[in-house]
């Protein structure tokens, strides 16, 4: 980043410009971020579920786990 002309950061940033790249695309940024994390819980959420069918279908439901378990 390259801060051509600046010689002292005390002066009104207003009249400076734009200090750092992609400024005025916070708002995008924030969506894209937003749309992102809730897409991978959505994903998440649905891996977990067909794990565990499968681990299910692999070795029984909670019931059949429980009468292997048991030692009586």
């Amino acid at each position: 980043m390259s801060t051509t002309g600046v010689t002292t950061w005390a002066v009104d940033l207003a009249e400076v410009g734009p200090i750092y790249p992609m400024q005025g695309s916070e708002t995008l940024l924030w969506i894209l971020g937003v749309a992102f994390w809730i897409g991978w819980h959505v994903w998440s959420i649905r891996w977990e579920k067909a794990y565990q069918k499968e681990r299910i279908a692999k070795y029984g439901d909670s019931e059949t786990l429980k009468r292997s378990l048991d030692l009586h």
